[in-house]
Parts: structure tokens; C-alpha cells; sequence
């Protein structure tokens, strides 16, 4: 039931990107230090935005990513959402 669930969300999601914003979802599977910046030349993308992970070891990770994606010449800006330090 929570597969189903979880399933008719993202594609209630996709269906509403493309209907309001002429957009679509992409799911991809992968580590971030490799897939970010593949992704990001592929579809020339320029800014990423992204929630700071308050998790322990986020933190190097988060800084290996936007130095990769900096040197891309890509602006990459992270706030905190949805945790208990808002």
C-alpha cells in the first residue's frame, strides 16, 4: 500500500510539473559527487538549490559537491528546510 502510495504521489507530481510549468521530474540513481555534475553540463543547467543535510559526514559532502559544481561555473546555494534547527 505505501509503494502504491508513494508511487501515485510522484506521478501526481509529474503530471503537475508538466501541466503547469512545461517541466518534468527526473529520478536518478546514483552518488551525487557523480551524477550532479554529469547532469548539470548534459542539460546546461546553471543554479542548483538544494537543503543543507544536517545529518553527521553531510557536511563534507556538501562541500565536495559545491566546489565540483563551482568549478563548473554552476551557483549552487543550500539553506536548511524541514529540520528541527529552522
Amino acid at each position: 500500500i505505501r509503494l502504491t502510495f508513494l508511487y501515485e504521489c510522484i506521478k501526481d507530481l509529474e503530471i503537475s510539473l508538466r501541466e503547469k510549468y512545461q517541466s518534468q521530474l527526473l529520478v536518478i540513481k546514483g552518488k551525487p559527487l557523480e551524477v550532479l555534475p554529469k547532469l548539470v553540463v548534459k542539460l546546461g543547467i546553471s543554479k542548483v538549490f538544494t537543503d543543507k543535510d544536517s545529518e553527521a559526514g553531510g557536511e563534507s559532502l556538501e562541500k565536495k559537491l559545491k566546489s565540483n559544481l563551482s568549478s563548473l561555473g554552476v551557483q549552487v546555494k543550500m539553506n536548511f528546510h524541514h529540520t528541527l534547527y529552522d
